[in-house]
């Protein structure tokens, strides 16, 4: 499902966060703090970009937060939202798992006491090249934005943002997301898999593992616990009959429905509402449901 932009107020924090990037206070891009950020906890983040193709003038941006307490003994996890398009930072970082988050009205940040920070070392990227602040001087490489293409790009930038924090070289590495990155996470991971077969290798990644949002039996836990569903027997074992003729069939809105009893919240992060994608014409608004009605309505109407 994509995600709508983020508000003026997050883009103005990003911006924020790259000015602060690039003049960072270590060749690492440590970044001090954050604009409305609170005094306490302390938050270790970094951001910048890494290159992934030097010819072509491509870099990918990226968020990184070190774990809140040991971060020597967690492992890595890299996060990827999904879309396709959407911004892990914008979304993921500032709203869903990261340690700190935009308030409703924007105008300063908050303490998020949920952040997976908490268990590990997370590592946001603007993946593929185009959305966020991640870019490209060669305007076709945004017409080739193949599974290939993008798997590629995010395996390069692994291997040299690994480079630039040999630290975390041999530590335990796990790759999540969420929506589309249904394709991204399990792509990249067979890639890594695929080259750090050589453990002795430069470009030895220590994949243990990725993870699957979509997995259901979790998801309909959570929502019976959280409240979203009910919390009848009956509502549970409807979402399992569900579940096993989604695996059949194809297609998730009765699923999502049963997930959420009916009403407009995200499963995933149950503190927002769902958004859907709005694309606008030169002659009207149309609210879309999914990027796949996107598709199948073809061209945009002029």
């Amino acid at each position: 499902m994509a995600m709508a932009p983020p508000p003026p107020s997050l883009l103005r924090l990003c911006l924020a966060l790259l000015a602060l990037s690039s003049c960072s206070l270590s060749p690492e891009g440590r970044v001090a703090s954050l604009p409305g950020q609170p005094e306490s906890p302390a938050v270790s983040q970094f951001s910048g970009y890494v290159t992934v193709n030097e010819r072509h003038g491509r870099a990918l941006f990226y968020w990184f937060f070190e774990a809140q307490a040991t971060p020597e003994e967690k492992p890595l996890l890299l996060w990827l939202n999904g879309g396709p398009g959407c911004s892990s930072i914008g979304y993921g970082a500032a709203s869903e798992l990261g340690p700190l988050r935009v308030v409703r009205q924007g105008a300063a940040l908050e303490f998020n006491r949920y952040a997976w920070n908490k268990e590990a070392n997370l590592l946001f990227l603007e993946s593929p090249v185009g959305v966020g602040f991640s870019y490209t001087n060669t305007s076709s490489d945004l017409d080739t934005l193949n599974d290939d293409f993008v798997a590629e790009d995010a395996y390069s930038f692994l291997v040299n943002w690994l480079e630039r924090f040999p630290e975390y070289k041999d530590r335990e590495f796990y790759i999540a997301g969420e929506s589309y990155a249904g394709h991204y996470v399990p792509q990249l991971a067979e890639l890594v898999y695929e080259r750090s077969k050589d453990k002795k290798g430069k470009a030895y990644i220590n994949l243990k593992g990725f993870i699957d949002i979509k997995s259901v039996p979790p998801l309909v836990e959570k929502a019976r616990r959280t409240g979203l569903n009910g919390d009848t027997q009956e509502a549970v074992e409807h979402t399992k009959v569900l579940h096993s003729k989604l695996l059949l069939q194809g297609g998730d809105d009765p699923l999502k429905q049963v997930l959420t009893g009916g009403r407009e919240n995200d499963v995933i992060n149950i503190e927002q509402q769902i958004c859907s994608l709005i694309s606008m014409t030169a002659k009207k608004w149309e609210i879309v449901e999914n990027a796949s009605d996107l598709e199948r309505k073809g061209k945009v109407q002029e």
